[in-house]
């Protein structure tokens, strides 16, 4: 697992490498203070990076094992790590040296991905069981369901008003959810193959979706189905992708072993990162870009 930092976007460097994980890297997750860094992996362990050299990191293994699929710290004081498992549970971790957790349970297969509520109030979840859910933090439970997907859901988010979710899905589409009315609002079917990722763009105006067909693609919310940039560069599946927080670049990695910037403004590449010796799994920008 590498860190890179930028002064620019187009001249990224490997800063850090980090090692301790024995199987494929699922998902990252930046605190928001910047003082830390939480992977999972499949080889059913979580681990907090601590960014000074001399404070030492957590490892965590309290999930069945399978494989830990995804990981994000909660917002504002990053004082919770939710994570999802193969194992069909969510946790909730104090990332501390103790690391305590607390289950929820409710849905039936592998859970593929989890995201909080910008308050942190509420998580979102998506699993195999082709739903996606939302629970209440302070309890742990359940709150609602969003039922539509006709194969597995990979990916979701919240949009930044936390009116509407994104998600992504096996079925080829990528859908958007009235979370008050709990109703699909917008169904987009572009991709030609499973949907790995999607995400809203900082302002909310945009999503960016990625897929097994090599492509990542931008729509414009406001308008209905609209595709704004379709870019194409990848030589494999391209699994993840994340947003810069000015929403002027997305990065995306690959299983063809490269990470790639786009520039959302000029409709184009930008810088092609390469380094991995294996499929990149996994990738995000952190807080400050």
């Amino acid at each position: 697992m590498s860190a890179f930092t930028s002064q620019t976007a187009d001249d990224p460097t490997l800063e850090r490498t980090y090692r301790g994980h024995h199987g494929t890297i699922t998902a990252l997750s930046f605190c928001p203070s910047m003082k830390r860094m939480a992977s999972v992996s499949m080889d059913s362990t979580l681990y907090i990076w601590n960014f000074k050299p001399n404070l030492r990191s957590y490892k965590y293994q309290q999930h069945e094992k399978g494989g830990v699929m995804c990981v994000e710290f909660s917002p504002l004081t990053g004082k919770l790590v939710a994570t999802g498992g193969k194992d069909k549970t969510i946790r909730l971790w104090q990332p501390t040296i103790e690391g305590k957790s607390t289950i929820i349970r409710g849905h039936t297969n592998t859970v593929r991905s989890v995201h909080f509520s910008m308050d942190g109030k509420r998580l979102l979840s998506s699993s195999d069981d082709k739903t996606i859910k939302l629970w209440s933090i302070s309890n742990q439970q359940f709150i609602q369901v969003f039922s539509g997907h006709s194969n597995w859901v990979r990916a979701t988010d919240f949009s930044p008003d936390e009116r509407l979710i994104v998600s992504g899905s096996d079925d080829k589409t990528v859908r958007l959810w009235d979370i008050k009315s709990n109703k699909c609002i917008m169904s987009l079917v572009e991709h030609t193959d499973n949907v790995n990722d999607v995400h809203f763009s900082p302002d909310g105006n945009c999503l960016v979706s990625c897929s097994v067909d090599k492509t990542v693609k931008v729509w414009d919310v406001r308008l209905a189905k609209k595709l704004l940039q379709h870019f194409t560069g990848h030589e494999d599946i391209v699994n993840q992708v994340s947003y810069h927080p000015s929403g002027n670049y997305i990065i995306s990695c690959s299983t063809d072993q490269t990470m790639k910037i786009w520039d959302t403004r000029e409709g184009r590449l930008f810088y092609t990162i390469s380094g991995h010796a294996a499929p990149t799994t996994a990738v995000t920008f952190s807080p400050l870009g």
